[in-house]
């Protein structure tokens, strides 16, 4: 019932997109940005409907992460939520995509078969070619 309203009313949804978008600055933090872009892709996917502007809400997040992701070691949930939600909504960033790879493979031994599962699907999705990480996964899986 909740996704049908905000299927048939997605301006419901405008004042979180104006309150996080006014609160871009503060918004930095690896795990909210990743919970963020996590709970935008599901929205927008089981209603059906991209979310009011939400153009400059990925842009923001994809802005934010890659920032976030260039001064400090994202965890794997962190990590595989990210690429998950950019992967779900078709979203294709070569420089997001790419930084996130660099965490994921700093920090593979951490990532669980789960955080490894939507890691792989999210790169294959968007069609993101990366052998060092699938090295990196294969590597893992057979140790």
């Amino acid at each position: 019932l909740e996704c049908q309203k905000v299927r048939d009313h997605p301006e419901i949804l405008k004042p979180i997109v104006k309150l996080t978008l006014d609160s871009s600055d503060k918004l930095n933090h690896p795990r909210s940005l990743a919970t963020m872009a996590h709970a935008l892709a599901k929205i927008s996917f089981r209603t059906r409907n991209s979310i009011v502007e939400s153009g400059k809400l990925w842009y923001f997040l994809e802005n934010n992460i890659i920032d976030a992701a260039k001064t400090e070691t994202l965890d794997p949930r962190s990590c595989a939520n990210i690429v998950w939600a950019f992967a779900k909504i078709n979203r294709k960033s070569h420089q997001l995509f790419s930084i996130m790879e660099s965490q994921v493979i700093s920090n593979i031994d951490a990532f669980n078969s789960q955080s490894t599962a939507n890691t792989i699907w999210a790169y294959a999705k968007v069609g993101h070619s990366s052998p060092k990480l699938f090295d990196a996964i294969s590597q893992k899986a057979m140790e």
